[in-house]
């Protein structure tokens, strides 16, 4: 996979450490060949000497929008290159559709994704329009500017681009991924109904050594070598996590 950022800060996006895409997950998809990622300065496309992408509002109010040619021009530059990739055009805005594990797993499944970083007060809608984006949210808050969304985004993709985690069920098994119940697996005692069985779920606890800490012990159900019996609780903490912190998945 190809990501093309359009932005006018280009220098937080660097893969050599210490810089985000530089370490963990992304430098591992980027070393495996699986990611690349190119960011663009939209001011190479602007006109004048001073390399303007925004001006004024019409019709007053505070801030500044960013101009419609430089992002057309910047889209168009990137695009032509790879003309006939299966390609998503993605705008980052507080306005958009909130980033969520499956739409994450859907921009893995492409070939090339261009970005788009908005600024300032935003960008003009008619260039937005034109290229009908997806638009994307990382919450209800606003951030300086989409640099932050898009940087959250390709860490994100990375996890799920082939050979890139240690275990291939790793982010399987990652909170909001959709969790299949173990065999023989009964939600009567939890008073979920079966039909709810195949909503994303927050992950489960997890333990590692020592087996007591400060007195608190591993549960003894980790520690029995039961297979089933370990995935059946898992699957109950699963239910019980997503119940008791995000019952709105449910």
């Amino acid at each position: 996979m190809h990501v093309d950022v359009l932005t006018t800060f280009p220098e937080l996006f660097a893969t050599q450490p210490p810089a985000l895409l530089g370490v963990s997950m992304p430098r591992r998809a980027i070393d495996a060949g699986a990611l690349t990622v190119s960011a663009t300065d939209i001011r190479t496309f602007t006109h004048d000497k001073h390399q303007k992408t925004d001006d004024r509002p019409f019709g007053g109010g505070p801030g500044m929008v960013m101009m419609c040619q430089p992002v057309w021009d910047a889209f168009d530059h990137v695009e032509k290159p790879r003309a006939g990739a299966r390609r998503q055009r993605v705008y980052f805005t507080p306005q958009g559709t909130p980033l969520s594990q499956e739409l994450v797993a859907h921009l893995a499944s492409c070939e090339h994704l261009v970005m788009l970083a908005g600024h300032y007060e935003g960008i003009d809608e008619r260039v937005i329009e034109e290229l009908a984006p997806l638009e994307v949210s990382l919450g209800d808050f606003v951030v300086s500017g989409g640099e932050v969304a898009a940087l959250v985004t390709i860490d994100a993709i990375a996890r799920l681009l082939p050979g890139v985690l240690g275990h291939e069920d790793s982010s399987v098994q990652d909170s909001f991924s959709v969790f299949a119940p173990p065999q023989g697996f009964s939600t009567a005692r939890d008073g979920l109904s079966s039909s709810k069985q195949s909503k994303r779920l927050l992950d489960c606890p997890h333990y590692t050594k020592p087996r007591e800490w400060r007195g608190r012990a591993v549960p003894d159900v980790l520690l029995s070598g039961d297979h089933e019996a370990i995935a059946k609780w898992r699957h109950a903490e699963r239910l019980r996590r997503t119940f008791v912190r995000r019952p709105d998945l449910l």
